[in-house]
């Protein structure tokens, strides 16, 4: 039986050599090649873009607050009690509305008792001119007798002295009434000041007054906003505020107005630098005659730091670097051409060629990391 097996195997083995040896020489026969035909060049797909002739304009776009141009706190003149109040936060007051009253009754004795005492000052006044005529008049009549050898010396001198003491007390008499003409327009300026009225136009934006209440002069009552036009403060970089002067135009953007544009002027350039940034204060003054912004609103102002007028235009997407060598590529009759260009001024999107190109020409800006000078590509755009 194992005797058999043995044989099997042996069998087994010999077909398999055979199948072998007959498949490597039918495969060892000459047969004709089959060659590939010769492939098409493959074109690269690559957009172009073509260079023109413009304006560059570089901007650079900082953060900035709005706040309103005017300010001014309402500050009562006297002290009391609050009496009537007419306006509050949010209204719409023209210079001189009456904001507010504070009680008047011991300010309005005050311009009384200065009245009083300012006719008495005057009649004390009317008095002193009248005994300085009679007292000049003999005095004048003293000076006659005394030529005339009818008065003595000791007369006349007592005489005179009596002149000089009426008109020393005629102008201590006039100097009376002027001090009590001053108490009294004192008097009724304190009575005026108990009515607080806007100093200037515009909306109230704190009112911290209410009827009852108690006001101490110097100490603010509210504040009054005119923004008809605002104030934006803005710290620029010491290498952009060389590039910016008063009087220059400006946009703005605010954050609560996406994509509306507010016209602006540079009011200021301080010449000193903030001492923990390091960048210059810049105002700028910004229409605001719609109402849209508000005191305290964030946004951003666009100044302009650099311009090249009548410059070869092409995007900044074509502008390739090789070391320290610029270059781009341009398609001529399908093909790519590298030059070597020299960029005078370069934005966002933007550069200006002022050496390697031809208005006309057409540079690569997609598919420009894919080719080599000289390959063939299939222009997308």
């Amino acid at each position: 039986m194992r005797k058999g097996w043995v044989i099997f195997f042996i069998v087994l083995v010999l077909l398999v050599l055979a199948t072998v040896i007959f498949l490597r020489r039918g495969s060892g026969e000459n047969k004709p090649a089959i060659m590939p035909e010769a492939m098409a060049e493959w074109a690269v797909p690559v957009e172009t873009e073509e260079v023109v002739r413009g304006d560059l304009i570089r901007t650079a776009t900082l953060n900035v607050t709005f706040l309103p141009q005017s300010s001014i706190p309402v500050i009562p003149k006297v002290s009391g009690t609050i009496a009537r109040v007419h306006a509050g936060v949010g209204d719409r007051v023209r210079k001189g509305d009456l904001l507010f009253e504070i009680e008047d009754r011991q300010y309005s004795l005050g311009v009384k008792q200065a009245e009083a005492a300012h006719r008495a000052a005057k009649a004390a006044a009317g008095q002193a001119e009248i005994a300085l005529a009679n007292a000049e008049e003999e005095f004048s009549r003293a000076k006659e007798f005394f030529e005339r050898q009818m008065l003595s010396r000791q007369q006349l001198d007592a005489v005179e002295l009596q002149y000089e003491s009426a008109k020393a007390g005629y102008q201590a008499a006039v100097e009376g009434e002027k001090q009590a003409a001053i108490a009294l327009e004192m008097a009724e300026l304190q009575l005026e000041y108990t009515r607080v009225t806007a100093e200037i136009s515009g909306t109230v934006a704190e009112f911290n007054v209410e009827k009852g209440g108690v006001c101490a002069p110097g100490t603010p009552a509210g504040t009054i906003i005119d923004h008809s036009k605002m104030k934006a403060k803005v710290f620029v970089p010491e290498t952009q505020v060389v590039l910016i002067k008063p009087g220059d135009t400006v946009s703005l953007t605010a954050n609560a107005w996406p994509g509306r544009v507010f016209s602006g002027r540079i009011l200021t350039v301080s010449p000193l630098a903030d001492r923990q940034s390091r960048q210059f204060p810049v105002e700028i003054i910004v229409d605001n005659s719609g109402g849209q912004l508000s005191a305290g609103m964030l946004g951003s102002v666009t100044l302009v730091t650099a311009v090249e007028k009548d410059a070869l235009l092409i995007p900044v997407a074509a502008v390739l670097y090789d070391g320290a060598r610029t270059y781009t590529y341009v398609v001529e009759n399908n093909r790519t051409v590298r030059r070597e260009i020299t960029i005078s001024l370069e934005s966002r999107e933007e550069a200006a060629v002022a050496a390697g190109l031809s208005e006309g020409d057409l540079v690569i800006t997609r598919g420009q990391h894919q080719v080599k000078d000289g390959m063939l590509v299939e222009v997308k755009k």
